[in-house]
């Protein structure tokens, strides 16, 4: 039993590398897309159809995030841990500006 285990483990970690060689090979087409403003699920959608991507819409989500567009979540929290962002403080008193 051990050893069907063994070929069970080497079938999927080979299953993974393939289907990450196939996303690869198509990363710069994949980004050039994402750049002219298709969307992921689009993209996605058109790939699996045509037979050249057999991976779930997560899996290349997942994969467009760390492969081809790694700064995209990270600026987001880089930004709000710098405190660029203006705090609301609350005034009792209005304005008279606005007034």
């Amino acid at each position: 039993m051990a050893h069907l285990l063994e070929l069970l483990k080497e079938s999927d970690s080979k299953k993974k590398s393939i289907k990450r060689d196939v996303f690869l090979a198509q990363a710069d087409e994949i980004k050039e897309a994402l750049e002219a403003g298709y969307t992921q699920r689009a993209i996605w959608t058109l790939l699996r159809d045509k037979g050249l991507l057999s991976s779930s819409y997560a899996w290349f989500c997942q994969n467009v995030a760390t492969l081809i567009n790694p700064e995209a979540g990270r600026s987001v929290s880089k930004k709000a841990k710098a405190g660029s962002a203006k705090k609301f403080k609350h005034s009792p008193v209005p304005d008279n500006d606005l007034i």
